[in-house]
This record gives structure tokens, sequence and C-alpha cells, in this order.
């Protein structure tokens, strides 16, 4: 519990730069665009509190994709003249928006469940709202952004689709509501502005979900272990050719099973705080293959990717061996002849199977 606490302290404090600068016109929606990310090598060493007692720090690698050609995530905001909160239902959803108009409102903004929770937590995170202030909500938002803000969310994808979906929604809603009250901002600011946004949510999580989908290409990140906490990215450079060798060989298969992402975690922070010999060997395999990983994306080796991908899946299921259905065992095993590597999306137990085939166009 203690070390809870010192965690969302710390990461209340990690680096943003917001500067103010003109806002577009009241009632003109601005819309932001995201891809999601697929996880390459890495992953569990970006999770608190594991990135942050991990000597040296988590490093993941992955890589930002879209699904049948499209940006899967997207956010709108606008300004209103009234000083409320209002959110629109997705466009193909006929539900009434729901307005905030008090502080008690949006109290339970902790609460993940809650109605419009991730949109409170945003403008909190974002500094517009002070939920201890003894200002009212409307006074507020008169002050830090000269009335109201409205906002609609969508994702194409299925829930628990192990692509970091949730966090890369959040990155996606920070960047439509700073452009629509006027703030200006850089990806870093965004991706550290996550974190605080998923702390508020009490939902906790790692670093490399928004990493992926807020940031291009192929990406090497690394949170070093100190305070104040940052996340450290370099693009991997790749050519033309294994670009367009990777745009027709990754594969993204939906199991049809969302995954259980926090019944794992909760059993793998279990784990990693009795410090059992298995869990700390396998996050410096974690840690090694990461950085594997990117010497084969830097020498555009495809059959070197594919057999990282296989070594971070059996990592995984170190970490949490309830992580791989039986069906996925049998698809893995029907598909071996096929491909060069492949892996569950995320933490696992269900959502996306990524595979890298052998031939184009599989």
């Amino acid at each position: 519990a203690a070390a809870r606490v010192l965690v969302s302290e710390v990461i209340y404090k990690c680096a943003r730069r917001f500067r103010r600068t003109v806002a577009p016109p009241v009632g003109v929606w601005v819309k932001a665009s995201c891809p999601i990310r697929a996880d390459l090598a890495g992953g569990w060493t970006d999770t608190p509190p594991i990135t942050y007692e991990l000597k040296d720090g988590g490093v993941c690698v992955n890589v930002a994709i879209n699904l049948e050609g499209q940006m899967p995530v997207v956010a709108s905001a606008r300004r209103l003249k009234d000083p409320v909160l209002v959110l629109q239902p997705p466009e193909d959803m006929a539900s009434s928006p729901v307005v905030w108009k008090t502080l008690e409102d949006i109290s339970d903004y902790h609460q993940p469940l809650a109605p419009g929770a991730l949109f409170k937590c945003a403008v909190i995170a974002l500094g517009l709202i002070n939920p201890d202030s003894s200002q009212e909500l409307d006074q507020q938002l008169n002050f830090n952004v000269g009335g109201g803000i409205e906002v609609r969310m969508k994702s194409s994808l299925p829930q628990g689709s192990g692509l970091g979906t949730s966090s890369v929604l959040s990155g996606a809603l920070l960047a439509a509501i700073c452009t629509a009250v006027g703030y200006e901002y850089d990806a870093d600011s965004i991706v550290h502005s996550v974190l605080i946004l998923e702390q508020l949510l009490t939902t906790g999580g790692g670093w490399q979900d928004q990493v992926g989908g807020i940031l291009p290409g192929f990406k090497y990140s690394v949170s070093p272990d100190q305070f104040p906490v940052r996340v450290i990215t370099e693009q991997v450079p790749v050519s033309e050719e294994f670009l367009d060798a990777i745009n027709h060989r990754l594969i993204a298969i939906y199991t049809g099973r969302q995954r259980l992402a926090r019944s794992l975690l909760q059993d793998v922070i279990r784990h990693w705080y009795a410090r059992e010999p298995s869990i700390l060997q396998a996050v410096r395999d974690l840690r090694d293959n990461s950085v594997v990983c990117r010497e084969a994306l830097l020498r555009g080796d495809l059959a070197a990717v594919g057999e990282c991908l296989n070594c971070y899946w059996a990592s995984k299921k170190t970490m949490a061996p309830q992580s791989e259905p039986k069906f996925v065992v049998d698809m893995r095993e029907a598909l071996s002849d096929l491909i060069l590597g492949s892996s569950l999306a995320g933490a696992g137990g269900g959502g996306f199977f990524l595979c890298l085939t052998k031939e184009a166009d599989q």
C-alpha cells in the first residue's frame, strides 16, 4: 500500500509542458485520431511497481499500427458557451449526452466504471479542474476555459483487445481537449499526462501503451530507475523495404475473448513482491529481449524479429502462466509452419493474436 502511494505521488510530479495559445472559436470541433500499438518486446517491465523497482528501469519495443487501413481510436472536443462538462455518446449510439454542472457531479472520477470517468480525469490531469478547490465547477471552467467542454470518443476495437486501446484513447482525448481549450503541447507531455490520468482513475497501468499509439513507427522506450518519472523514447529507423515487408506480414487476429489484464496483473505483482526467482529471471529476459529486438529492427531482420516475438511470449507465460488459453496453443501449433513468430498482444489471456508470416500476404 505504501508503494502504491509513493508511485502515485511521484507520477503526479512527472514533467509536462503546456503553453497557452489561441483556442478555436466556441462551438468548433477538433479531432484527434490515433493508431494503436503492437507490443513486440519488453511488456511487463513498464508496469508499476516493476518499472520503478527494476535496476536500470523498464525497456519496451512496440510499433504503431492501423487496422484495415484505419486509425481505430478517435476523440473530439469543443468549447461551449455554458460552463459545463458534456459527454456525447458515440455517433452510432442513440443515447442522450451526459452533463455535469457541479464538483459533486464529478466527485466519482476515481471510479473507473463511473459514467465519464475518463473525461473527468482528463480535465483534472490537465489542471483545468481542481476537484478539491473551494471554487465550483462553473467558476473554474469560466476562468480556465472561458466556458464549458464537450467531448466525444470512439474506438472501433473490442474491449480487452490487448492493443493498449484505453491508454491510447486517453492520449487522444487529452490532445483533443488541449487543442480545443488553447493548450499547445508535445507528444512527451501527452505520454506523461496519461500516466497522471490513469493514477487519478486508479487503473494504474504501464507507459508503453500510450507511447505505442501516440508516437509513430517503431519505438524503443526506456524509463530509467530514477525520479521524477520519465519515459524516454527513441524512434527506431527502418528501411522502406523492411516497412513494406512488415506491412505484408504482420497479422492481427482477434481471438474472440477479452484479455484478463486486471486479474493477470494482480497475480504478477504478488509474485514480483515475493521476489520469486522465475519472475525475476523473466523480467531480466524481457529487458534483454527488447535490446535484441531493437537490433533486429535496425538490421531489417524479419526472422530475428519473429524470434523476438516467440521469446517475448515465452517470458509472458512465465510472468502469468494462465495467460495462454488452450485454443491459442492449438492455433500457434496449427500456424507453426507459416509464421516466423507470434504472441498474444498485451498481457495475454485473450485479445488479439499477433503473428509475423514467412511469406507476404498469407
